[in-house]
């Protein structure tokens, strides 16, 4: 009897150590709010276009896969009028910013099917006057159902101009995040990279056309959960603007 029990318990013993051994294995690819093994990340962008009328065309990116995020960056540039950007069938709307003096703001974005070529036409209304400007990016990597970003945030300049924009802090609520920032200013200025932490510049766009227009999207990887402090970004002169922030999920 005595000589059972031994044995039992030691296969017992043995099991538990398999459980211990295969457990750690299959945590490392868990994590609280999602996240797999890569964080998304920047693919390109189909150039700016700039518009005084009621709509502009903005080109897709060259290179899109199924399943990768768009994102549309429009800015209305004016005097004291503000824009209503117009929701387009397919795509959601991002946060609208009335910077209150200079200019109004939205980004747009929506999941690829894959095969999208050419442009789409995005309007606006309830403006007297001011040139009409947007980019299009896209971004792989990225998880595929619900909202595809997390701790979306803004600033702008309310109506005073400013050679230092702040980009506001971001909390990543899982593994793997990229956080994004993306900068719009109603003047062809040329706009620094985000200083502080890892922040990278993807690409800088600019015109002279209208009121004049740029565009600059930065990003960083973000591996655990954690608060990206707030940084900031010089301009070549003070003007006016809105730089929005959010982390973008990974695919699980």
């Amino acid at each position: 009897m005595i000589k059972k029990i031994i044995v039992l318990f030691c296969l017992l013993a043995c099991n538990l150590t398999a459980q211990i051994i295969v457990d750690p294995d299959r945590a490392s690819n868990f994590s609280v709010g999602g996240g797999g093994g890569s964080a998304p990340s920047y693919v390109g962008n189909g150039g700016l276009h700039v518009g005084s009328g009621d709509s502009i065309e903005v080109d897709y990116p060259a290179s899109i896969s199924a399943n990768d995020l768009l994102i549309v960056s429009l800015t209305h540039g004016y005097a004291s009028n503000e824009a209503i950007f117009d929701s387009i069938p397919g795509w959601y709307n991002g946060l609208h910013v009335d910077e209150t003096l200079a200019c109004a703001t939205q980004f747009k974005w929506k999941r690829a099917i894959g095969s999208e070529s050419g442009s789409v036409m995005f309007a606006r209304n309830t403006y007297t006057s001011g040139g009409f400007y947007g980019v299009m990016t896209n971004w792989s990597g990225v998880v595929t159902t619900g909202t595809p970003y997390e701790d979306l945030d803004s600033w702008n300049t309310a109506g005073t101009d400013n050679a230092t924009f702040t980009v506001p802090s971001c909390s990543t609520l899982g593994t793997n995040r990229l956080v994004v920032a993306m900068i719009h200013v109603e003047d062809d200025f040329t706009i620094g990279t985000v200083s502080g932490g890892s922040y990278t510049e993807h690409f800088e766009v600019s015109t002279a056309t209208g009121t004049d227009c740029a565009f600059a999207h930065d990003s960083q990887e973000v591996a655990t959960s954690s608060l990206i402090a707030s940084q900031t970004s010089t301009l070549s002169a003070a003007g006016w603007g809105v730089v929005y922030v959010m982390a973008l999920k990974p695919t699980e």
